[in-house]
């Protein structure tokens, strides 16, 4: 696990865990912290927070888009 801060991004919490829980999910959001998990485990996310988690692609182009 790894977080990240920086003034343009909430806070990132990198996870290659699985079985984060719908309370823990919920504070995540209600805390602003960003959620990134790899492309395979936003399936196993339920249903209603998976728009709310960026998998690694989308936060590699962000990061790199926010070089430019």
């Amino acid at each position: 696990m790894y977080s990240l801060t920086n003034t343009w991004l909430p806070t990132l919490f990198c996870c290659l865990l699985q079985g984060i829980s719908k309370n823990q999910l919920s504070e995540m959001k209600q805390y602003n912290v960003q959620l990134v998990v790899p492309k395979a485990y936003l399936s196993s996310f339920p249903q209603e927070y998976r728009t709310d988690i960026l998998i690694l692609e989308q936060f590699v182009n962000k990061v790199t888009h926010s070089q430019l």
